[in-house]
């Protein structure tokens, strides 16, 4: 099987394809428990909320759903870009820019979390 001029090759395609499914597979539970996080916020006091997300189980539940879910949307986001962005530098300056801007989400959302710790 030939390769296309810039491609990555069959293998990179494979491995992208193989996180794609896994963080979709790591976000089933992971959106269960934001359900049920939301069930419960709808019905609790701001104070009963802070504690059960300080919870450790929950603040590691927190942690996983934003990272698998913006990690899923930067590799989903890298898929459109290489489907319908010319090839060159500005597809490959675009790409980088996805990955740092889901970066400083994800780092927002750990600091988010840890604002709950520290309070």
């Amino acid at each position: 099987m030939g390769e296309t001029k810039g491609s990555a090759g069959p293998y990179e395609a494979a491995r992208h394809w193989s996180w794609q499914r896994l963080s979709a597979l790591a976000l089933i539970p992971l959106v269960w428990w934001l359900v049920l996080f939301a069930g419960k916020v709808l019905h609790a006091g701001y104070a009963e909320t802070l504690a059960w997300l300080r919870e450790p189980m929950n603040s590691l539940a927190w942690l996983a759903l934003w990272a698998a879910a913006l990690y899923h949307a930067a590799l989903g986001c890298q898929v459109v870009l290489e489907d319908y962005v010319s090839e060159g530098p500005k597809r490959t300056q675009y790409i980088i820019a996805t990955r740092l801007a889901f970066a400083v989400l994800a780092a927002l959302a750990a600091g988010v979390l840890g604002l709950i710790h520290l309070g």
